[in-house]
């Protein structure tokens, strides 16, 4: 990876990524997030994950549908970075 030699990788986002997140989506009733911002977030994150991408060269999508089941990318790296990409944050 570090020598740019792995063309992509794939990982799957979701709410067990971290035990941060994990315990935010255990908790009954209660609307708060696992943390202030994806920043503040503590392990695993999707924030975090795009920061350590760029940092050795990948950038970093999430794979979406498109009009009519079309799958698109959404950018998620540098300045297409944005708080609300962190889903699974609250």
């Amino acid at each position: 990876i570090g020598e740019g030699r792995v063309p992509f990788i794939l990982l799957e986002y979701g709410d067990k990524m971290s035990p941060a997140i994990w315990g935010a989506m255990k908790r009954r009733n209660d609307a708060t997030p696992a943390a202030p911002t994806p920043a503040l977030l503590e392990g695993p994150s999707l924030f975090r994950l795009q920061r350590w991408a760029d940092g050795r060269g990948y950038d970093t999508y999430l794979l979406g549908e498109g009009d009519g089941g079309r799958p698109v990318l959404v950018g998620a790296t540098g300045r297409y970075w944005r708080d609300s990409l962190e889903g699974c944050r609250d």
